[in-house]
């Protein structure tokens, strides 16, 4: 240590004290002077401090009378610190199964595709690695390390897809947009669900089921069911939600209408989709279904599903929900019913 009170020792240096102090050490039994005996122990005291510190960074201050001290794993400054210099030392092996780890780690996930209706903790994913893996090199945690694992296990993925006689398909990407555009939409996603609810419906635009009672099977505390008769159609938290599936939606139209459309507005993104059925009834007893999306598997878009039938009487529309690609969740975001002319 220097008169300014900082550390100019490196740490070969340190470690060669400590070594010499512990020879040292072991030769206190045959010391016959206390004195000597309690100086060597002071010397050997102060080296480990020394050396502890130098492991765990070099502290500097401006100021002699500056103090820095370490407590549970955290280093502690005086308000009089007014420079710090730290050294840190990679722990020997830190990056040797980085690699593996992120494989492991994807394969052991729950799958996000609901099995068998719920997500029972057996169905994970057990991890494993195969006999290329097991011996990559060591690399350091990074962006293009996370990259080339995620690469290499869809691959693997999308070969056994493939081989289990899956078909491809095509996912439309989102349009590019603009930094206002991304602020309109923004806005618009998450803006609170009454502001979007228009002040005028009109039922040519809107439909004729806007404001009308809604029930449902279940709901979501924060998605009750009204908010699949709102009348807004881009606003995703506006949403009925339930889980799981299968769950219905009703919506009274309070009398009977002549009706040949309805508007189905589920959540989207994600490349998600649902299967559903819609019905109709006079009375909400007897239903007769006028749509059937049981076997759909068309991801969900903004523009929703616009169904066209031959016109009915009814009062009564209910949307069943049977299925949902990505969880056991489903999500109505807008249901508009339409007058038939």
């Amino acid at each position: 240590m220097n008169s300014k009170g900082e550390n100019n020792m490196d740490s070969s240096q340190v470690d060669r004290m400590a070594e010499l102090t512990q020879r040292f050490a072991k030769l206190e039994p045959a010391i016959d002077d206390s004195p000597q005996k309690e100086a060597l122990s002071i010397l050997h005291a102060m080296i480990q401090q020394v050396r502890r510190e130098m492991l765990r960074g070099s502290l500097n201050s401006n100021e002699s009378s500056s103090r820095a001290f370490e407590k549970d794993g955290l280093l502690f400054f005086t308000p009089d610190v007014t420079k710090a210099t730290t050294k840190w030392r990679p722990r020997p092996g830190v990056h040797d199964n980085n690699y593996q780890d992120i494989l492991q780690s994807y394969r052991s996930e729950y799958d996000f595709v609901v099995k068998e209706g719920n997500y029972d903790p057996a169905l994970a994913g057990k991890p494993f690695l195969l006999a290329d893996e097991r011996d990559h090199d060591a690399e350091p945690l990074s962006f293009d390390l996370v990259r080339r694992a995620v690469l290499k296990e869809y691959g693997r993925r999308f070969a056994e897809y493939r081989e289990g006689g899956g078909e491809p398909y095509s996912v439309q990407p989102p349009p590019l947009l603009t930094a206002g555009e991304r602020r309109s939409d923004f806005a618009r996603q998450f803006a609170e669900p009454l502001l979007l609810v228009p002040q005028r419906v009109d039922p040519a635009v809107h439909g004729i089921a806007v404001g009308k009672p809604v029930t449902a099977s279940a709901a979501l505390a924060p998605y009750p069911p009204r908010f699949a008769a709102d009348g807004a159609t881009g606003q995703l938290r506006a949403s009925w939600q339930t889980d799981p599936y299968p769950a219905w939606l009703k919506i009274d139209l309070e009398k009977p209408a002549k009706i040949g459309r309805i508007h189905v507005y589920t959540y989207w993104g994600g490349g998600r989709y649902y299967r559903y059925n819609l019905e109709v009834s006079a009375n909400d007893k007897e239903w007769r279904r006028v749509v059937d999306r049981s076997k759909n598997t068309t991801p969900a878009s903004p523009n929703g599903d616009d169904h066209r039938f031959e016109p009915i009487t009814a009062r009564f529309v209910r949307v069943n929900m049977l299925y949902h690609s990505l969880n056991r969740g489903v999500h109505i975001v807008e249901v508009r019913v339409f007058g038939a002319e």
